[in-house]
């Protein structure tokens, strides 16, 4: 579980990081989808950037996957905290962003 938490991390870490990480996965997965429709093939899941909202994405990583996950390590080592401390701000933040990004969509 530690190593997988490990891995999945990026949301745990001060914002400017864990932002930086965040828009580089999706870089990732927009080439992947740009791939797949160069190559005639289904988009996959979060890889077509015309359609993917990039943070409410983020956010539902987080709060299925980041969140529950960290929740239970701190019940084994309560003084990592500060991890959960920090997803639950980023969290604000991301909705921020994801709100900005909606409003967008609107016009």
């Amino acid at each position: 579980m530690i190593v997988h938490t490990a891995d999945i991390s990026n949301s745990a870490k001060p914002e400017q990081i864990s932002k930086k990480w965040h828009e580089m996965e999706f870089e990732e997965l927009f080439c992947q989808g740009d791939m797949e429709k160069q190559n005639n093939l289904p988009i996959s899941l979060l890889c077509d950037r015309k359609t993917t909202c990039v943070y409410k994405s983020i956010i539902g990583f987080i709060n299925l996957a980041v969140k529950p996950a960290f929740e239970l390590i701190i019940k084994i080592t309560p003084e990592n905290i500060h991890y959960v401390e920090t997803i639950n701000e980023n969290l604000i933040k991301y909705d921020v962003i994801a709100k900005k990004e909606e409003d967008k969509e609107k016009f």
